[in-house]
């Protein structure tokens, strides 16, 4: 069993890394229309990040260009899970190099400036989703820390 951050025995840690994954496929060719080019697309889609190996800083760094001065804020995270809280805690990771490596909760994430109607397909796949956060002319990525070190910290990347 896995002492949580509040001390208390939860699941095991076989538990929860056999947690399924969520499969996106199906949701972003619906939003997008897919491969068929007279499909109108549900929502109007700017760029879609698979947040995997990288961590949020890389991926959304991938959806803005160096060049224009865009970045990110995202104030209102996924909750990071359990099994990476504690694997952050086991390796003495800090939140940065958490967010750096591991997803931290967000599996996917798409700039749009649709959000409602992507919500509401979300819904529609059964997918659970809302608005993280959202694109600033700042230059630079800050993320509301959901990390075991210092949750609610405000963490701030360079676009790499």
């Amino acid at each position: 069993m896995i002492r949580g951050l509040d001390g208390n025995v939860g699941q095991t840690l076989g538990e929860l890394a056999s947690i399924p994954s969520i499969i996106y496929s199906p949701f972003v060719t619906a939003l997008t229309g897919g491969y068929d080019i007279n499909r109108e697309p549900l929502a109007n889609i700017s760029g879609v990040a698979h947040i995997t190996g990288g961590g949020q800083p890389s991926k959304i760094g991938r959806l803005l260009s160096q060049t224009d001065g865009l970045g990110a804020v995202i104030d209102n995270p996924n909750p990071a899970p359990k099994i990476m809280q504690w694997t952050q805690q086991l390796r003495n990771f800090d939140d940065i190099t958490a967010y750096e490596k591991w997803n931290m909760g967000t599996g996917m994430m798409i700039t749009t400036s649709e959000p409602n109607k992507v919500l509401k397909e979300a819904r529609n796949f059964g997918i659970e989703a809302r608005q993280i956060g959202e694109i600033t002319n700042s230059g630079k990525i800050v993320i509301s820390s959901s990390g075991a070190e210092t949750p609610c910290k405000t963490l701030e990347f360079k676009i790499a």
